[in-house]
């Protein structure tokens, strides 16, 4: 739009209108979710995604679309994401172009319920699992950063609605419950793995959360 000069007169300035610019990138971004879709049903399809997420241009795209995504959105590409984690960090050979996706699916994570940790965690576990070796799987997600932030941000963040928010025994139990299936296997990468920021802050996590997890199965 254009902006009259100075109350003397003067020639009108051109104006960037924010919400204009605002509509535009959440244009964007409900097109590029519609690419990761199946026709128009509105659910992913995760061999396409993972496919787009196995080139630098597909990553650095999602990374810019994340945070202008419609949060249904969002928190569906993250399950889906989880899901597929160990074959999606396994193609980022070099561990340095899914890092920019830490920040802004971090933001998405933060954004859930309780009920959402454990249904990512379920979906990441899933995942892992599909593979046969749990301890392999693991290993190659923790190797890159996006992978343990990930899983760091949904510990992180259900110990804060633990505390914030009315949780039901019944669904901390299943909580704890998921994350003792990796629980040992942490432990152990933090020992064999090189030390990062990630790891000690995982380790801190798990730290905090020992007294739940450890059984008497780990002596």
């Amino acid at each position: 739009c254009l902006q009259a000069g100075a109350a003397g007169g003067g020639e009108p300035k051109a104006v960037v209108s924010t919400q204009s610019t605002g509509d535009a990138k959440h244009e964007v971004a409900d097109r590029m979710y519609s690419c990761f879709c199946i026709t128009d049903s509105g659910y992913i399809n995760e061999e396409l995604l993972v496919h787009v997420l196995s080139t630098s241009k597909g990553k650095t795209m999602l990374a810019r679309c994340v945070t202008q995504l419609r949060s249904e959105h969002g928190r569906a590409i993250l399950y889906h994401l989880l899901g597929n984690i160990a074959t999606i960090t396994a193609h980022d050979r070099n561990h340095d172009q899914l890092p920019q996706l830490c920040i802004p699916l971090g933001s998405v994570v933060h954004s859930g319920t309780f009920n959402m940790m454990q249904v990512w965690m379920k979906s990441l576990l899933d995942g892992l699992s599909y593979y046969g070796d749990l301890a392999s799987s693991l290993e190659t997600v923790f190797k890159n950063e996006l992978g343990l932030s990930l899983v760091n941000d949904m510990i992180q963040r259900a110990d804060q609605l633990m505390v914030v928010s009315a949780v039901t025994f019944e669904l901390q139990a299943e909580w704890i419950r998921s994350l003792q299936q990796i629980y040992p296997y942490c432990l152990t990468l933090l020992k064999v793995l090189p030390p990062s920021k990630g790891l000690a802050a995982l380790s801190a996590q798990l730290d905090k959360n020992k007294h739940l997890l450890w059984t008497p199965a780990m002596q």
